[in-house]
């Protein structure tokens, strides 16, 4: 997810800011008033300031890029359709599409488009005034409150939020070009790092800006690069493939913003215990699972399977041989049992197991439907589309589109299949599949 890009390469950045004066006391009281402490605190490192710009600036570029790149006047209404097309669309965002003018949506979509194409830029200007910087920080606040209003994208919103609200205040971050010379402190080991680091992370920055979220840990991974010719640019991909496990520094973007009907497409768990005749619903906690949901609202919990359910319906996911590409950082994403199979299977075991059905994969759902019966002896999927009814008793119109996957019963085969050996993997995993072989060779030796 782009938003744990985003913490882990904001982790890494709170190592080079210095440490806040304690707000509480021993005894849970307030030490200093808390804008005084807020204000009166260490001064950033400038190269740590410019690291926070930076990383405001590639994530709302990367998303604008992505939105806005090869767009026409067909896509005007992208912002009416994503307030239902969204991973986990709220009751504000599916009363938005339904009673909105469209007027609004399409001033709604100018405004992003100031936000994270034109507004980024100015958090780079070398200006004297920090006034620039400050409107860009106030547009991002206004833009991440309005998202989180619509929709829940876990802790996205709240962190990007945080990277931004400091810079509202005066003199916070002041341009690399305008910072007094002996506040760099070269000759203190805090200064040398942040010098390091900013001449490590604005070029990997750089490099990474293209790309989207999805191709963040991929793209140095590309078979491609195996046929380059020039030796400079195959150790630059070996170096950035080195750094990637460390989660330094990321690409960003999701969503492209092509107008679509306003559809969710949602797999739903069904299992039976009676041979197939009949069919019992497993309800999600969060995600959307049949016409009588409600739109729920969960930031910033991140439920990692409904979440990983919106990108199954949209055919996305990295066991999807249509997103290969994606998954070239994890190859064992490729496996012969996907994510619904092992699913569908543990809930078998666990209904086989107690016959409450309480086990710990069980209860990443709503609801049990054979909770105090007969455990279930098949399990399958089905790919449902739930439209918005603006009249009626509930939300949503639900169609029965397909068989997402087949019944199945217990087969331990998908333990089996789950993690392929080395020589198997998939023939794009060229780097992955060589690193193998070397490691099987020493382990021969």
């Amino acid at each position: 997810m782009p938003w744990d890009c985003l913490l882990l390469e904001a982790g890494w950045l709170a190592l080079l800011l210095p440490a806040p004066a304690p707000l509480l006391n021993a005894s849970g009281a307030l030490t200093t008033p808390l804008a005084a402490a807020l204000s009166d605190g260490e001064a950033v490192h400038p190269a740590a300031a410019f690291l926070v710009r930076w990383l405001l600036f590639r994530l709302m570029i990367g998303f604008g890029k992505l939105k806005f790149r090869g767009t026409s006047a067909s896509d005007a209404l992208y912002v009416r359709d994503f307030m239902i097309l969204q991973p986990m669309p709220s009751r504000l965002g599916w009363l938005a599409h339904v009673h909105l003018p469209t007027v609004a949506f399409r001033l709604l979509l100018k405004g992003m488009f100031v936000t994270e194409m034109v507004a980024p830029w100015l958090l780079l200007l070398p200006l004297p005034s920090d006034a620039p910087c400050r409107l860009a920080a106030a547009l991002f606040v206004m833009l991440m409150a309005g998202i989180m209003a619509h929709g829940s994208f876990g802790h996205f919103n709240m962190l990007t939020t945080a990277l931004a609200l400091p810079l509202l205040a005066p003199d916070a971050s002041p341009s690399l070009l305008w910072s007094p010379r002996g506040a760099w402190a070269l000759d203190t080991l805090h200064g040398l790092a942040c010098s390091l680091a900013l001449l490590l992370l604005v070029p990997l920055g750089l490099l990474h800006l293209p790309f989207t979220s999805g191709l963040s840990r991929g793209f140095a991974a590309f078979p491609q690069i195996d046929q380059w010719v020039s030796p400079r640019k195959k150790k630059l991909m070996a170096l950035v493939r080195a750094l990637q496990p460390y989660r330094i520094c990321h690409s960003y973007g999701v969503f492209p913003p092509h107008t679509a009907p306003g559809l969710k497409i949602v797999p739903v768990v069904e299992g039976s215990s009676d041979g197939g005749k009949t069919w019992r619903r497993y309800a999600y906690r969060h995600m959307l699972s049949s016409s009588g949901s409600p739109p729920r609202w969960c930031a910033p919990h991140q439920p990692r399977l409904d979440y990983r359910m919106f990108y199954e319906g949209i055919g996305s996911t990295p066991d999807n041989m249509m997103a290969g590409t994606l998954a070239l950082h994890e190859p064992y994403a490729l496996s012969r049992a996907g994510l619904c199979d092992r699913l569908m299977q543990r809930l078998l075991e666990e209904s086989e197991g107690d016959g409450d059905g309480g086990g710990p994969v069980t209860r990443l759902f709503r609801t049990d439907p054979f909770r105090g019966e007969a455990p279930p002896s098949l399990m399958r999927m089905v790919l449902i589309a739930l439209e918005p009814t603006p009249e009626g008793p509930t939300y949503w119109r639900e169609h029965a589109w397909a068989l997402h996957r087949p019944p199945t019963g217990a087969d331990a085969s998908v333990w089996r299949h789950y993690c392929d050996e080395p020589e198997v993997l998939h023939w794009d995993c060229l780097f992955f599949r060589r690193a193998c072989a070397r490691h099987l060779g020493a382990a021969a030796d």
